[in-house]
């Protein structure tokens, strides 16, 4: 009990100290913006969750420097305006007014079937794929399962998550520039995420979301030795507030 109240003190200062507004506004003084200003035409990009938040931001980011950006999006309908706003935006950002390439694909990542589907259909493709950016993600209170029977959460920040870069692996690896850009699994935890998969209280739900995307870290070093060609990022953003 000890050691789990010290370690969520620690993690409350970390977070009040970095993850927060003023964490933000102290790092931005530093940030270097030449990146943002690279030619990414023939690169091409998928972003897992663009409809809002910081994967639309991303896809946003991304197309406005060129890229080949292809939004995965769960629902078709938030998927669809988020890709109107997006190309508004970036065509009238752009000094010639000429209009992004980027589209939409609908995949519920916490659908596995779903997800093999997409992964197989790109790679059928023969597109090229350049950087994988796994941003969806969810914090479901409540004990769900998808239709296959997993819980939510797990469904969603882990399995799919694996799924989906595991199904593109295909398509990473023909392609010469290779990057893999990969949602931070939060603070580091002790405990192991699949024993919360069977918990009910709502406060234990709010714990298990950082547990099951510790996980990835895990697959992440795992899957790191045989593929030393491949340059990958764990990003941690802070916490977000999106819409379910």
């Amino acid at each position: 009990m000890a050691g789990h109240s010290w370690r969520s003190l620690l993690f409350g200062v970390e977070g009040w100290r970095h993850f927060l507004k003023s964490g933000y506004a102290a790092r931005a003084k530093h940030f270097d913006d030449a990146p943002f200003a690279r030619d990414l035409r023939g690169t091409h990009v998928v972003v897992t969750g663009a409809n809002q938040g910081i994967g639309f931001q991303v896809a946003k980011q991304l197309a406005m420097q060129r890229a080949s950006v292809h939004m995965v999006c769960r629902s078709e309908e938030r998927g669809e305006k988020a890709l109107r706003a997006l190309k508004e935006e970036v065509a009238a950002a752009n000094a010639d007014g000429s209009p992004p390439d980027v589209t939409l694909d609908v995949c519920d990542v916490s659908d596995a079937k779903a997800v093999r589907a997409f992964a197989r259909a790109y790679v059928e493709s023969g597109r090229p794929l350049h950087c994988l950016v796994n941003n969806a993600g969810c914090m479901v209170h409540e004990r769900t399962l998808t239709p296959e029977g997993v819980e939510t959460n797990f469904a969603t920040n882990t399995l799919g998550t694996y799924a989906l870069t595991e199904g593109l692996l295909p398509s990473l690896e023909r392609t010469a520039a290779r990057e893999k850009a990969r949602d931070d699994p939060s603070f580091r935890q002790r405990r192991s995420p699949f024993l919360s998969c069977v918990r009910t209280s709502p406060a234990r739900r709010l714990r298990f979301s950082p547990r099951a995307r510790a996980s990835l870290s895990i697959y992440y070093r795992q899957t790191a030795p045989p593929f030393n060609s491949d340059r990958r990022r764990s990003i941690r953003p802070s916490l977000r507030r999106t819409r379910g």
